[in-house]
């Protein structure tokens, strides 16, 4: 599977993107840099992990987002992100549907839109109820 999402990409396998992505995979709320970099010390040193990290990043495999403690965590990127975030529990819930699909079929403030990422943030019905 990992070595499918690379060649799809058309980026060449090679043990330090794959497992890079593998560590991504694992952490499906997210993973931060520094978690990265702790997971594979003594295999994979750290300006790789950032190499790679930016290539994927650029080639659309992985979003990042800062949370409300204001680190960044990766995610594997899903159709073209739509996110809620609780601010409590850092909770991440991805959308099923695109909310502004419809307006970025047509040309804005003289932009084409080729990609977007949507993330709201909100406390979740779990946090409201233990509100006190």
């Amino acid at each position: 599977m990992i070595e499918n999402i690379l060649k799809e990409h058309h980026i060449k396998v090679t043990y330090p993107r794959v497992q890079i992505l593998k560590s991504i995979l694992e952490h499906p709320k997210g993973t931060t840099l520094k978690e990265l970099v702790r997971a594979k010390k003594g295999s994979i040193d750290k300006s790789t992990i950032y190499r790679v990290i930016d290539l994927f990043i650029s080639e659309g495999i992985i979003e990042k987002f800062v949370n409300a403690d204001n680190e960044v965590i990766f995610l594997l990127r899903r159709n073209h992100g739509h996110y809620l975030t609780c601010i409590k529990c850092h909770r991440l819930v991805e959308l099923d549907e695109c909310p502004i699909e419809k307006y970025i079929s047509q040309d804005i403030a003289g932009f084409k839109i080729l990609h977007h990422v949507i993330r709201l943030e909100g406390i979740c019905s779990q946090c409201q109820k233990n509100k006190k």
